[in-house]
Formats: C-alpha cells, structure tokens, sequence
C-alpha cells in the first residue's frame, strides 16, 4: 500500500504547503464564482483599474 501523498509533499515544500493548498483552493472558488455569474473569460486589458486606484 502506497503512504498518502502529503509526506512525499513535505519534502518538497516543507513548511510552504498549506500556503500551496490555501492558493488552490481560492483560485478554485475563483473559477466556481465566475461560472456562477457568468464572466467571460479573457476581458481583463492591461490598465483598467488604474483609475480605481488612484
């Protein structure tokens, strides 16, 4: 029987794991979220919230 996959994970992120899972799991609720309202994909351009934040 094969040991679970989080072992083998710790050597190569050691203590930067949870941060790894935590990053995945938001950019999956970031995806689930966009097809919940329905964005479109590919409409950012470069500059358009500039203005916002100054």
């Amino acid at each position: 029987m094969e040991p679970p996959p989080f072992p083998k994970a710790r050597k190569h992120y050691d203590d930067r794991t949870a941060a790894l899972v935590a990053l995945v799991a938001l950019v999956n609720a970031a995806n689930r979220f966009a097809v919940i309202v329905h964005q479109r994909g590919g409409t950012y351009e470069p500059g358009m919230f500039t203005a916002t934040f100054d």
